[in-house]
């Protein structure tokens, strides 16, 4: 039920009467925070505009499916480099600071290759500071599961083929799928659909989609009828299809503030792309 606030004047005349806003989720990737000396300042600022725009009526919970921060900074000789340990660290600060302007919302976040994490930042560094690669939260009768995929990039069929995540990552999201009928998976490099891979082309022949003969295709495939939608990243262009008959989203807030509303409608995972063409 959506409860009425009404604002009464003090003649007792009635002036408006406003519904509470619906509980909701907010889902996006790719917002590259970054330090006033780093490769893309304007984003920080961007994102904080954002959060202060949801004051009023803030979501549930706000996943950012990858690339938290950027760890980029320019370089007189190479263009620009990865950030040490300390130039990552405050980027992470920022993200934690930007955080307090939403206090009724829940963060979360997935973990992106070459950006949340890459050497010397280990993966087991941006979890203790930035949180678990792989973890799970229910909400209603959803259950978001997030995991981490570990390249950055990955070969067409034909090329050299790596696994995309450790073998107890494999285990773990098999575990977690089976314990739900009602899964949002979030994980930062896409799946290969038609769109993706032709958003997706890098250079040198590589693809910033996850290669099909990876073992997570089947896991999905084995737990299509679970999986209510899947959110991924990674690239930088809003992108809307489906693997196996499951909605699949890009909602990427790098260049135009895009990001994904989901409301648990009685019937169905309600999903409305905002500020995203």
């Amino acid at each position: 039920m959506r409860i009425r606030h009404c604002v009464v004047s003090a003649a007792l005349i009635l002036s408006a009467c406003t519904a509470d806003p619906e509980p909701y989720v907010i889902v996006t990737s790719d917002i590259h925070l970054s330090n006033p000396t780093g490769r893309w300042p304007t984003t920080t600022k961007r994102f904080e505009n954002f959060l202060k725009s949801l004051k009023n009526a803030p979501p549930q919970i706000l996943f950012v499916v990858g690339d938290v921060i950027d760890n980029v900074r320019p370089s007189p000789t190479d263009g620009v480099m990865a950030g040490d340990v300390d130039y990552w660290s405050d980027e992470v600060n920022i993200y934690r600071s930007l955080q307090r302007l939403v206090p009724e919302t829940q963060f979360r976040q997935t973990l992106g290759p070459g950006h949340d994490f890459i050497a010397p930042v280990s993966l087991e560094l941006a979890e203790k500071e930035l949180g678990p690669r792989n973890g799970s939260l229910q909400w209603g009768k959803y259950k978001f599961i997030w995991t981490t995929i570990h390249d950055a990039s990955f070969w067409p069929p034909g090329g050299r083929y790596v696994n995309s995540m450790a073998k107890v990552d494999y285990a773990w999201l098999t575990k977690e799928l089976r314990s739900t009928q009602n899964a949002i998976l979030l994980f930062h490099v896409p799946l290969r659909t038609e769109i993706n891979f032709l958003y997706g082309k890098w250079p040198g022949g590589l693809n910033l989609t996850i290669d099909p003969r990876d073992r997570l295709y089947t896991i999905i495939d084995n737990h299509a009828s679970r999986i209510r939608a899947i959110f991924n990243g990674h690239i930088h262009k809003f992108a809307q299809s489906e693997y196996q008959g499951i909605p699949l989203y890009l909602c990427p807030f790098f260049d135009q503030d895009c990001f994904c509303k989901v409301y648990a409608d009685p019937r169905a995972l309600r999903i409305e792309p905002t500020n995203c063409s």
